[in-house]
């Protein structure tokens, strides 16, 4: 029994050393090694080149999607941004531009390219929208 006490109480000391060196390392629990988070961010043209190989969009529909795309981010920082809306206000105007932009690239897709998209198959209703001025509900 002395002999496995001694084991044991030596391989307590291994583990003791190794998390202190870990600690003066400024490892520290969660350490991932270099390397260990190699994917970067996906940016607006990945999800545009994504979305065009899934849905098999032409350079003209691609080229409308990501201007969509691009106005519906420049209108979510200025929501992000603006101090006078409430969390409610800031939520549903967040759910109005995502409305928004999916009528409109419903707009530029076929109706076999919607059936992809998950949306329905006739042609999307008009809409209201006028670039460049804000959204209903936050007036």
């Amino acid at each position: 029994m002395r002999n496995g006490s001694r084991f044991v109480l030596l391989l307590a000391c291994a583990f003791a050393q190794l998390a202190a060196a870990d600690v003066q390392s400024g490892r520290g629990a969660g350490y991932q090694p270099p390397g260990a988070h190699t994917r970067k961010p996906d940016t607006l043209d990945d999800r545009v080149n994504r979305m065009g190989q899934r849905l098999g969009l032409s350079d003209p529909q691609k080229a409308s999607v990501k201007t969509i795309l691009l106005r519906g981010q420049a209108m979510s920082k200025g929501i992000w941004t603006d101090p006078n809306l409430s969390g409610a206000e800031r939520i549903q105007a967040f759910r109005n531009i995502d409305r928004q932009m999916t009528v409109q690239i419903s707009a530029v897709l076929t109706p076999e390219q919607r059936k992809k998209y998950g949306l329905p198959d006739k042609e999307p209703p008009p809409t209201k929208f006028v670039p460049g001025t804000r959204l209903p509900g936050l007036n």
